[in-house]
């Protein structure tokens, strides 16, 4: 007799019934000894993702929990990250004018005159607000910051003006008036090494003007560098 199990080749015997079933009914053939039956194979296969970790059967212990903790408390530590503002909070520039959330403003409340000039540095954002007064941007003796300066404009029913000096370019495309007038005599056409200033913003039924220095713009300039020069000369006695 032999001592190892014989697997029959065929699964079923002639009259249709597998073997190694299950019951009384189970007949093994001619001549097999100690047939072994067979394990009829499983049909819920769970498969498993590619890359996906085999659960533990034994879940980790509380040292080693503790261990983990510990390790990403150290990594926060000594890892530097990115200091990141809080995007609720406004980020403006250092100085007025020198981002587009935070123009330079020229105001005119009520019928008063805003008069700006002598030396000083045009940022590449400003805003104008014209009320009931005048608003004048002398800029004869001003520094361009930029070569593209952009000014946005919302006037009422008073009168705005620009003097730029000689080689400056306006482009006043952007800017929409309802009843009002804006008038340039500045070229269109920027030159190398010279700024051009780009107005954008509506004029309900005031003024606006960009020009070029004319004989009194002239007179107050000397005038200006005069005073300037007699308070220089007492300061330094």
């Amino acid at each position: 007799m032999s001592q190892w199990p014989v697997y029959p080749d065929d699964s079923s015997d002639p009259s249709g019934q597998p073997l190694g079933g299950v019951g009384p009914d189970a007949v093994p053939p001619d001549g097999a000894q100690n047939v072994v039956p067979r394990v009829p194979e499983p049909t819920n296969w769970t498969v498993m993702p590619f890359g996906a970790s085999v659960p533990q059967s034994d879940p980790p212990s509380t040292w080693e929990k503790v261990g983990d903790v510990i390790e990403d408390a150290v990594t926060r530590l000594f890892t530097p990250s990115p200091e990141v503002p809080d995007p609720s909070l406004p980020i403006f520039a250092e100085a007025p004018g020198y981002d587009p959330r935070a123009p330079i403003l020229f105001s005119a409340s009520g019928s008063q005159t805003l008069r700006k000039s002598g030396e000083w540095v045009v940022p590449p954002y400003m805003a104008i607000r014209g009320g009931m007064g005048t608003v004048v941007l002398d800029m004869q003796r001003a520094t361009a910051a930029t070569d593209v300066l952009r000014i946005t404009v919302r006037g009422r029913t008073g009168s705005i003006v620009v003097v730029v000096p000689d080689g400056w370019a306006a482009d006043l495309t952007g800017l929409s008036a309802r009843w009002g007038t804006r008038t340039s005599t500045v070229s269109e056409k920027q030159l190398a090494g010279y700024p051009i200033l780009v107005f954008t913003g509506t004029l309900s039924s005031g003024g606006f003007r960009v020009r070029y220095p004319n004989r009194w713009d002239r007179w107050r300039r000397k005038r200006e560098e005069k005073r300037e020069q007699e308070i220089l000369r007492r300061a330094y006695r």
